[in-house]
């Protein structure tokens, strides 16, 4: 934010709750209805240096096309220095709308991406489309595309991949356990205030 529009934020609050603190409002109400206020302000704000910049690239364009024309005729040095600073500034401008477009563009993702909106319905209709199965093979020769045919055959596949046969885990004593866990090294609480690894 720069100090014009930092200026003017501050001026416009300023006036806002100075005109509209009154014992009648309630506080809740003059603060909910200032973020529109300033919403309004900012939006103004906005469009106006749009409106400035547009100005600004046309004023380049029609300047970039005067001095071509002229260094056309002549073949002047200052006319070919004049049209190279025109087109350096030109070049500035859209970078900086660029810049700008790339902010807003990665400011809109990190809002929208992990919430339920517009833009996951679009990624997720894209996905939807391209990993989406049409048919499945059953034979050498034959392919299905019906879908309780294929729905059947994802069944069949699955249950047997991951038909595992039970295998019997023996039991494993209460003693022999606790044997086994005084054996082992685990953190102690020393006088020391911090945890240190021993053996028991």
């Amino acid at each position: 934010m720069d100090d014009e529009v930092r200026t003017t934020v501050r001026e416009t609050l300023t006036n806002y709750f100075k005109e509209n603190t009154h014992p009648d409002t309630g506080r809740t109400t003059i603060w909910e209805a200032h973020k529109s206020v300033i919403r309004g302000v900012l939006i103004s704000i906005g469009a106006h240096k749009k409106k400035v910049g547009a100005e600004r690239i046309r004023n380049i364009l029609d300047g970039i096309a005067t001095v071509e024309l002229r260094h056309k005729l002549n073949f002047s040095d200052l006319d070919l220095r004049e049209l190279l600073a025109l087109r350096k500034d030109l070049a500035t401008l859209i970078t900086q709308q660029h810049f700008s477009m790339l902010q807003k563009s990665r400011r809109f993702f990190y809002e929208h991406s992990n919430k339920c909106g517009r833009l996951l319905a679009k990624m997720l209709k894209k996905r939807r489309g391209r990993f989406h199965i049409h048919k499945l093979r059953v034979g050498p020769t034959r392919h299905s595309e019906h879908p309780p045919e294929m729905a059947e055959l994802f069944h069949a596949y699955y249950t047997e991949l991951y038909n595992i046969s039970e295998v019997a885990v023996p039991a494993l004593h209460l003693q022999t356990a606790w044997r086994r866990w005084r054996r082992t090294s685990r953190p102690t609480y020393t006088r020391k205030s911090h945890w240190m690894w021993h053996p028991l």
